[in-house]
């Protein structure tokens, strides 16, 4: 002070209020720069998520199976965030007696699960939540989300509230399930499914525009659930109507009866084989793709006349090729619901006929050409003919069937296909 006030005189006090006007200054400027820095990764994170976002909603809208969804769903949303714990479940309908009456009661049934709590909580995959619990009755009537913290503050801020016993139980639901937030899917006002998220696996909380993004998220995803569940019952009267015709085919051909059971249990088995697993998980119906075509194969035998598929002589020509119809009768038998099934599940079933060399119906196609289910189920279906009795001969032995395979593998049957079948029956596994 004594020299800056030789210098400054009275004045003097001016130099310290300078030198903190231009530290605050450079003080404000910094921290602007700061935030505006925060700012702007919060800007790139936000529409990395929304890109991500989009990409995701686009994949959904390919889905075809709730198992498709629901896996691809809570591995890509737990990988996307850095969740522990994500689940899904999908509103579901359940027949029930009651008064020897029988009713749908609808349910809510934990589908998908990803897991990196290392608490083994993928076991809540399977979990069932009834229409009339806590948890649903208050996503219905409250229509947003549920996050645990807030209803433990809200019982804080009032412990004698009416709805104290409910908020208690939903907590108590989502600790027992080690869940912070709870979205609902909404389609067309019905409560289709609900997304599941634990915590962040860096410890830190979720931000407002996190509870935006989900809530954007859960939305998006309300449409597909509500398509795919759509799809999949119509899929299961696909199965009921085949599965009557089925039995009408079966109790007019008596040779045939069983037979589609036995095919798809074959079908199964080479399933089950490593090699064929990994050939299958290339397909996206998988194993399911490969049962419901073994279920529909034969569905179109049901417009063939009695005298054909019960004569006891061999077929002439013409009758021949009445019968080598059957494949695409199948698919004209099932009509417009077959644009509920999926290409490769329709390609099993037109193509189950024809055989490796070319010389098979009804388009002639050959080795790769045809279909994996198609060649799956070909060498099954002739494995359960040659091994029933028919009207025009007696059955041959297994061992007479698999020789059969056999000397054919490679002109009829895939050889690989061959080969496993062959190896299931040494094994004593058909």
């Amino acid at each position: 002070q004594p020299y800056l006030t030789r210098i400054m005189g009275e004045n003097w006090w001016l130099v310290p209020c300078g030198i903190t006007a231009i530290l605050t200054l450079g003080l404000f400027k910094f921290v602007s720069y700061v935030v505006r820095l925060k700012d702007e990764e919060l800007s790139r994170s936000i529409k990395h998520y929304r890109d991500q976002l989009r990409a995701y909603t686009e994949q959904l809208a390919r889905s075809e199976t709730t198992r498709e969804l629901v896996s691809y769903t809570v591995r890509h949303i737990s990988t996307l965030a850095h969740l522990d714990l994500v689940a899904i479940a999908l509103r579901r309908e359940e027949e029930v007696t009651e008064d020897e009456i029988a009713k749908k009661r609808r349910l809510y049934i934990v589908e998908g699960v990803a897991d990196r709590t290392g608490r083994h909580l993928s076991t809540l995959k399977g979990e069932r939540i009834e229409e009339d619990s806590n948890l649903i009755t208050y996503l219905k009537t409250n229509r947003g989300s549920i996050e645990r913290g807030y209803l433990r503050h809200l019982l804080a801020q009032s412990p004698s509230s009416p709805q104290k016993d409910l908020l208690h139980k939903i907590i108590q639901k989502m600790e027992e399930w080690s869940m912070e937030l709870v979205f609902p899917a909404f389609s067309s006002d019905e409560l289709v499914g609900l997304l599941f998220l634990g915590r962040k696996i860096d410890g830190s909380i979720y931000s407002k525009e996190d509870l935006e993004l989900f809530s954007l998220l859960a939305d998006q995803l309300a449409k597909p659930i509500s398509e795919v569940i759509q799809r999949e019952e119509s899929v299961k009267i696909i199965l009921a109507v085949a599965h009557s015709y089925l039995h009408t085919l079966e109790e007019k051909d008596y040779y045939t009866r069983s037979h589609t059971g036995r095919v798809r249990d074959y079908c199964l088995k080479i399933a089950s084989d490593e090699i064929m697993k990994m050939q299958l998980k290339r397909i996206p119906d998988g194993v399911w793709g490969l049962e419901m075509a073994a279920e529909l194969h034969d569905l179109g035998k049901v417009g063939i006349p009695d005298n054909i598929l019960n004569k006891p002589a061999r077929l002439t020509t013409e009758e021949f090729d009445l019968v080598k119809e059957h494949p695409r009768k199948a698919l004209h038998m099932i009509g417009e619901l077959s644009a509920w099934l999926k290409e490769d599940i329709i390609l099993g079933i037109l193509e189950h006929q024809e055989r490796y060399d070319g010389t098979g119906y009804p388009k002639g196609l050959r080795s790769d050409n045809i279909h994996l289910y198609a060649r799956i189920i070909h060498i099954a279906d002739a494995y359960d003919a040659m091994t029933s009795e028919r009207p025009y001969r007696k059955a041959f032995s297994s061992e007479a069937a698999i020789e059969e395979i056999k000397k054919c593998s490679g002109a009829q049957f895939d050889p690989l296909i061959s080969g496993i079948f062959i190896k299931l029956y040494q094994e004593g596994k058909i």
